[in-house]
């Protein structure tokens, strides 16, 4: 495969784990396919999003559980996380477990996030007593990561290490896949789905401010009810968009921009995708300049079918009546790591 198909690599990757006491029985725990026996561990991925300017994660990771298991599981973490002020888990309709993380917490993601040139991503791993966030920044966002990574790890309601930060110059293989090792996640675990949406003259100009216009590869600073911006790597002359952006390097692998788009994009595939889903969805999308846009989505195996019912309904929303929208590949994401 072309190296477009990764979403675009930036000057560090930082990530860092955090000690969260899992007080769910050990007979939940077995559940999940990732389980060692041994040494009594395991990880599954959940999705970290924000909504209403909380930041929550959502794990269906217990979704295949009857109601009243997953009750009892809110019970255990919820007698378990007031005593030590780190917010609450409750339950969704579809079984899934949505969790605000505490006050301090909150604040420390939202000022990492919101740091221009960084890109959170939005799939962070939970073990058995762990948690890991990955990040990426380029070289300019060094400074104010650098403070805010103190602050956090002073500050933190819970012991935080930083297990990486890695500078990226060097790497021979695209940042995604460090990420995915970072994260521990086992490829096998999960899918990639392709998908294609072919653009007609008029949508090229107009759509999103114009901005597929750009040759590029792309993804979101981070996911969010109310997010409007894209990290992209553009390998165009000049940037076409009819909009705010700054750019934070060029050379000759093209430039790295920031997009401030105007869009129900961003609030759609929330609302449609996300939060049907309610678990870990990774994405990205290039961009050829001339009509023709690739997305690409990660997710967990199990939840194909549940992704697939979000993603029909998110394209027959009647303003993409006209859109040109085909699935085009479906295939495990260790066939897809080169």
């Amino acid at each position: 495969m072309d190296d477009h198909v990764f979403p675009p690599s930036l000057d560090y990757l930082a990530s860092i784990k955090v000690n969260v006491p899992n007080p769910v029985p050990e007979r939940f725990w077995k559940m999940f396919a990732g389980y060692n026996e041994e040494n009594k561990r395991y990880n599954y991925g959940c999705m970290f999003a924000r909504e209403d300017g909380r930041w929550r994660m959502f794990i269906n990771a217990f979704r295949s559980l009857k109601t009243d298991e997953v009750e009892s599981i809110v019970d255990y973490i919820n007698a378990y996380y007031t005593k030590i002020g780190l917010g609450k888990v409750i339950k969704h309709e579809t079984n899934a477990l949505i969790r605000d993380i505490s006050d301090v917490s909150n604040a420390s993601i939202d000022r990492l996030a919101s740091i221009p040139g960084l890109i959170m991503y939005p799939v962070i791993s939970l073990g058995k007593d762990e948690l890991i966030i990955v990040f990426e920044f380029v070289e300019e966002a060094l400074d104010m990561v650098t403070k805010l990574i103190l602050d956090y790890v002073n500050l933190a309601p819970l012991p935080a290490e930083v297990m990486r930060l890695e500078r990226l110059e060097d790497a021979n293989i695209p940042s995604f896949m460090i990420a995915v090792e970072r994260k521990e996640i086992n490829p096998s675990m999960a899918e990639v789905i392709r998908t294609t949406w072919t653009l007609t003259e008029e949508e090229l100009l107009t759509n999103s401010s114009g901005i597929f216009q750009n040759t590029m590869n792309f993804r979101m600073k981070y996911v969010a009810s109310d997010t409007s911006s894209l990290i992209a790597r553009v390998h165009n002359g000049d940037v076409k968009f009819n909009g705010k952006y700054e750019i934070y390097r060029s050379n000759r692998n093209g430039r790295i921009v920031q997009f401030h788009l105007e869009s129900s994009w961003f609030h759609d595939f929330y609302y449609n995708i996300v939060r049907s889903v309610m678990g870990p969805i990774d994405y990205w999308g290039y961009s050829d300049g001339a009509g023709h846009l690739d997305n690409y989505f990660i997710i967990r195996r199990e939840d194909q079918i549940e992704f697939l019912k979000a993603l029909g309904k998110y394209w027959s929303d009647k303003k993409r009546s006209s859109h040109n929208n085909r699935i085009v590949e479906i295939m495990p994401l260790a066939e897809f790591m080169p």
